[in-house]
């Protein structure tokens, strides 16, 4: 059964791949090798497409693999542009490991901020995880004004400058902290998008004054 399983498709973004996404979902727990060797395979077959094609549970399940299956995962993609993307899903909160990716220059510390996901990660939980990673990417070359830029990858609906305001309050209601890594990238969040909200502010009052908006 498990060579069976290594050897599984992936459907297409359009198949219905529940049923695989619950089968890995439980592997990951119960068989960690199993999952490490299907995907392995996927990402040999298919490095660009895998893992926007993987099921959403197996996505949210990755980052609890043990450690040297993550490790192993990532070291193996040849690729170094990808790996990002694909420690996006095995990072879960390892900033320990993540420190000796970029260490031993497995990943480049400039696609670490703009290769996580925040697509679907409310706002305050997105600025949550940015702040997280200040201790990790600041000494090894980030700006915090690159690392808090990065807030802005998510999805939103309606006018940029509410998007902008709630990234703002985000950070400004996060309470200070003590290192000072962490504060610089609060405080960069802070100025950049109260700037970036007055801006749209003032754009799209323009719009309304032309009846573009």
């Amino acid at each position: 059964w498990k060579e069976a399983f290594v050897v599984a498709p992936l459907l297409s973004a359009r198949g219905d791949s529940y049923r695989l996404g619950e089968q890995l979902t439980r592997l990951v727990a119960r068989a960690p090798d199993v999952v490490e060797q299907w995907l392995t395979r996927q990402l040999t077959l298919n490095p660009q497409g895998t893992l926007y094609r993987l099921p959403k549970q197996t996505q949210a399940s990755l980052s609890r693999l043990p450690a040297a299956h993550r490790d192993r995962l990532v070291r193996g993609v040849g690729v170094k542009a990808r790996r990002a993307d694909l420690l996006s899903y095995l990072l879960g909160d390892d900033l320990a490991w993540l420190g000796q990716l970029l260490d031993d220059g497995v990943v480049d510390v400039a696609a670490i901020p703009f290769g996580l996901d925040h697509s679907e990660r409310e706002v305050p939980d997105r600025i949550t995880g940015i702040l997280a990673l200040a201790p990790v990417l600041v000494p090894r070359g980030i700006r915090p004004e690159e690392l808090a830029r990065a807030a802005e990858l998510g999805g939103w609906m309606g006018e940029r400058s509410a998007n902008y305001e709630a990234i703002r309050a985000a950070f400004a209601t996060t309470p200070i902290s003590a290192d000072p890594r962490v504060e610089a990238v609060r405080l960069a969040g802070v100025d950049i998008f109260e700037r970036g909200r007055d801006a749209a502010l003032s754009a799209e009052r323009d719009r309304r004054v032309v009846g573009d908006l």
